[in-house]
């Protein structure tokens, strides 16, 4: 028999991110979170709070996997629009696009 708070641990754990620790990620981390709160108070993306570190990784991992420096804009703004950590995207692709080039302009 299986025992179900095991299966409602296991559960948590699977959302969990993974928060990588690479001078890029470190770097990425508080801009990536300026462009969440201000797309946020904006109203131009909703999420719910708690799944918030979630897309933060996720956005993370595909910078850090981009090929090039440029293509790191790109790789932030396909993994916020495929995430299912997102709720609902108001704002058009070069809105979008605007906020992430804003706060990475290192």
């Amino acid at each position: 028999m299986v025992d179900d708070n095991k299966l409602d641990n296991y559960s948590e754990q699977q959302e969990q991110p993974i928060v990588s620790q690479s001078e890029l990620a470190l770097e990425l981390r508080p801009r990536l979170e300026k462009i969440l709160d201000a797309m946020v108070d904006d109203e131009v993306i909703e999420f719910e709070s708690e799944k918030r570190d979630l897309l933060l990784a996720e956005m993370t991992t595909a910078a850090e996997n981009a090929r090039h420096p440029k293509a790191i804009l790109k790789a932030i703004m396909y993994a916020l629009i495929k995430s299912d950590n997102v709720e609902e995207i108001y704002g058009s692709d070069p809105e979008l696009l605007v906020y992430i080039e804003k706060a990475l302009s290192f």
